[in-house]
Parts: structure tokens; sequence; C-alpha cells
């Protein structure tokens, strides 16, 4: 039964409509580094471990702080995610040279019409 009330929870919260939040930040907020992240899950809650690889060590790492949150959280951190990460491709793409980016058009269209590009020649 408690599986079917979170299962109703869940999908109250992603049905209401999105507010817009002010997030204050105190002067003295810690703020980190990571290039690496753990992410652990069960059916109550997502974890975010995020952690520092060591540069001599690259298959050691030093956990920096661990983030809990629910399920339906984590997709909505996904979902921005995905598109934060769409934005910045396509502004790195119009960064480039002209040149450089009909050359990777060229190469996209040529991989959608199964023409072999110098990427997918194996």
């Amino acid at each position: 039964m408690a599986d079917q009330t979170n299962a109703e929870e869940e999908s109250v919260v992603e049905e209401q409509s999105v507010t817009e939040v002010t997030l204050s930040e105190p002067e003295n907020m810690p703020a980190y580094y990571a290039n690496l992240c753990g992410i652990a899950s069960s059916a109550e809650e997502v974890i975010f471990t995020f952690a520092q690889r060591d540069i001599g060590d690259p298959t050691q790492a030093k956990g920096i702080v661990r983030v809990y949150t629910s399920p339906a959280h984590a997709r909505r951190i996904a979902e921005v995610l995905t598109r934060v990460m769409e934005a910045h491709r396509e502004q790195s793409i119009q960064a480039l040279p002209e040149e450089i980016r009909k050359l990777m058009e060229n190469q996209v269209d040529d991989a959608s019409d199964g023409s072999k590009t110098p990427n997918n020649d194996k």
C-alpha cells in the first residue's frame, strides 16, 4: 500500500504548475568543483555523490558532497540538465568558425542518409 501512496504523491507533484522560485545564496555558501558523480537510487530517494578525481591516480577520488532528493525531483533535474547541455552544445557549435560548422553539418547529413563519414568508418 505504501508504494501505491508514493506513486500517487509523485504524480500529484508532477501535475503541479511550475512556480518561479527566487534562490538566495549566503555570501559564505561553500562552492565545490567536482569532476565525478556517482548516482544511486531506491524507491524513496536518489543520491548524488559528487567527488574530485585524483590527478596523480585517476583510480582514486575524494567525495566532497552528497545530495539526497526524491525520484520526482531527480527527473526534473535530468530534464533541466538535458536542456542546459543541448543549449551549451548549440552555443559551442555557433562559436566555431563557419567552415568547421559546415563540415560538421555535412557529416551529419551524410550520416543520416547512410553514407560513410570519417567518424563511422570501422
